[in-house]
């Protein structure tokens, strides 16, 4: 937006310009991400993005679409935010908390941001079974 300086006059155009920007940014805007890998797929609105500003809201309903595997104390890779949807900086071993996950036979999990990598934060031995679904939500400001 531009600054003004006192005595400075506003023109019609200079005006209309700062409420195209404001209306630009309080417009939602939305993006899908991918799934990290094939052993995941989506359900319904699953992946969704939404930006309005610097809010970004991720939906996440995702099933294991592979393989068994069992996790404790590590994370569990999800899926990747577009390029288009700003991150928090997230450098070197550093995660941000955006969430929580649950879902079929689990207990309720971290959903965490790593650099673009939106991922389950697993803290007890875990089962994840082929076939399970997970509900959760996820923001960040960026």
């Amino acid at each position: 937006m531009k600054t003004f300086t006192p005595g400075e006059i506003l023109t019609a155009e200079d005006l209309n310009a700062q409420f195209a920007e404001l209306t630009r940014t309080l417009t939602p805007t939305t993006a899908q991400a991918p799934v990290f890998d094939g052993g995941w797929k989506w359900g319904k609105r699953g992946g969704k993005i939404t930006t309005l500003g610097a809010l970004h809201i991720i939906e996440l309903e995702i099933i294991r679409a592979a393989f068994d595997f069992d996790r404790a104390g590590s994370e569990v890779d999800l899926c990747t935010v577009p390029s288009s949807v700003p991150v928090p900086d997230t450098t070197g071993t550093a995660w941000v908390p955006i969430g929580m996950v649950a879902g079929m036979d689990s207990y309720p999990m971290a959903l965490i941001l790593a650099g673009r990598t939106v991922k389950i934060r697993v803290d007890h031995q875990t089962h994840f079974t082929q076939g399970w679904r997970f509900y959760g939500q996820g923001m960040w400001i960026a």
